[in-house]
């Protein structure tokens, strides 16, 4: 068989592997369905928008879509509720409006088949399969070794939270497209096409999600820290940046006056952002403003002065939560890395091996992670709300399964080491395979006191919630209920473990056979 020939079997193998991986997670119902239905348990608690980041997101799809706005009347506003913002007398989203906007497509073919919530879900789904091929292309640039990236985009996949998320409508598969990207066109030739799309990426990102600009500078100075030259003459230093690098630097301006046009087309500024408008979490029968959260909690008497008072976008992160955030992050029965996906904590032996390969690289990518830890574990929740895992950190998880790629690429005969990747990535398929067929909503461990005492019953808060929920006959998988229903949730959720662990396992021996 030629060359070519086997590089495209073995494109078409892992792309279906892949497309199966998303299929799995995809947490949706066939259907169409006008706000009304959309309102009503189906589709919402017992269905697949049982979340508010989900809901609240669809719901500025659809009011995009079917109403040509991106204010939500009173209907769709319930629907996002209680993620909901107010703003001169009208409802507004609270998220950043790429990740919906991202989603117009699928949704509008998915209505074309009677599926519009399915073809909105399976948009996530295709950068998910994006971001797996990346990291296979980034780890083949780093180690030459394309096995070794092929196990790293299989346990990013099934063995981090990432699977859970990337089925349902969430922004973390799409800010970790952009971040991928912004790395892949880091590595190589320089070349200014490069930095100019970087620098678009860049911008474009924020429109997906504001942390974003955080999580991604760190690479975008490093690509633009390739073009500075430094001469010395006199004992002085010189540094000069060419003409052309400057120029590249202006394709920001594209998404960004893209992003302050949304911006005025929802709230009437095109310098206000989405998180500063009030929260509101409630409507009454009469579709008004009944409760608000925290500095903006108002009585519905006070409607006149509601959307008053400005919020600082700001104060979602304080010092004086970050031990708080990183025990959460680290250890935590809830949400804790060790505890969900101790596989891809390995990444961190990885950057010892980049460190003396490229150690501004290197230093880039773990600024990333201490950046996307940091950032999150200063917020009030970091949890997430509701929430399978880290959910937070799927960016941060992208990167360490670079490292592990070139660990397994390094060490690729080091038959302990392999051995050890094989049981955590194990172990980490079957925490994560609960989440993916199951349910997202689960409540952090600081909640369940009260949730007991509501529901009379002992709850769960970590992924054994999820166990429960599958062995009690549940299960919010789309193929699961229109194709393998015949077998229980529990069975087809051992199944699926089975025959990942089973792939992973397969991988791993054939990256110990191949010879460096």
């Amino acid at each position: 068989m030629s060359k070519i020939m086997k590089n495209i079997l073995f494109f078409v193998i892992l792309s279906a592997l892949f497309a199966g991986i998303i299929l799995i997670s995809t947490k949706s119902r066939l259907g169409s369905p006008e706000i009304g239905e959309l309102n009503t348990l189906v589709w919402t608690e017992n269905g697949p928008l049982e979340l508010s980041p989900e809901r609240a997101r669809f719901a500025l799809l659809y009011s995009l879509v079917e109403d040509k706005s991106f204010q939500l009347s009173n209907e769709v506003a319930r629907l996002a509720t209680p993620d909901l913002g107010y703003k001169d007398g009208h409802y507004v989203s609270l998220f950043a409006p790429g990740t919906s906007l991202a989603m117009v497509p699928g949704y509008l073919v998915g209505k074309q088949f009677g599926a519009s919530h399915l073809g909105a879900s399976l948009t996530i789904g295709i950068f998910a399969f994006l971001n797996a091929w990346l990291i296979i292309h980034i780890v083949a640039s780093l180690s030459a070794r394309p096995v070794a990236g092929v196990i790293s985009a299989l346990i990013f996949l099934v063995g981090t939270p990432a699977f859970t998320y990337a089925g349902v409508i969430y922004q973390h598969h799409l800010s970790t497209f952009f971040l991928l990207f912004v790395i892949a066109l880091a590595l190589g030739k320089k070349k200014i096409w490069k930095i100019a799309l970087s620098y678009f990426l860049f911008g474009t990102s924020i429109i997906i999600d504001y942390p974003n600009a955080f999580l991604i500078l760190p690479v975008i100075l490093y690509s633009t820290y390739r073009f500075i030259s430094k001469s010395h003459k006199n004992n002085l230093t010189e540094i000069s940046f060419p003409s052309v690098l400057v120029a590249s630097m202006f394709t920001i301006l594209i998404p960004l006056l893209i992003y302050l046009a949304l911006n005025h087309l929802s709230y009437g500024n095109a310098f206000q952002l989405s998180n500063t408008v009030t929260h509101i979490q409630a409507l009454d029968e009469d579709g008004r403003p009944s409760a608000g959260r925290g500095a903006d909690e108002r009585a519905s008497s006070d409607i006149e002065n509601l959307g008053a008072r400005k919020r600082n976008a700001l104060n979602f992160f304080k010092a004086r939560h970050l031990v708080t955030g990183l025990y959460a992050f680290s250890v935590s029965p809830d949400r804790g890395l060790l505890v969900f996906s101790p596989v891809i904590v390995l990444g961190f032996l990885g950057f010892g091996i980049l460190l003396r390969k490229n150690a501004h690289f290197a230093q880039t990518l773990l600024a990333v992670v201490v950046l996307n830890i940091l950032l999150y574990a200063m917020r009030s929740d970091p949890w997430g709300g509701w929430a399978f895992g880290p959910r937070y950190l799927i960016p941060s998880m992208s990167v360490l399964a670079l490292a592990l790629g070139v660990l397994i690429a390094k060490y690729n005969r080091h038959l302990l080491l392999l051995s050890f990747v094989l049981l955590t990535g194990g172990y980490s398929v079957i925490v994560n395979a609960s989440g993916a067929i199951s349910t997202t909503a689960n409540p952090p461990q600081i909640e369940v006191l009260s949730l007991e005492a509501l529901s009379g019953r002992q709850e769960r808060y970590s992924y054994d919630r999820n166990i429960e929920y599958l062995k009690t006959g549940k299960s919010k998988s789309f193929i699961y209920k229109n194709y393998f229903s015949a077998l229980s949730p529990w069975q087809y959720y051992l199944s699926v473990v089975s025959t990942l662990s089973a792939i992973l396992l397969i991988l791993i021996i054939l990256n110990f056979r191949k010879k460096s």
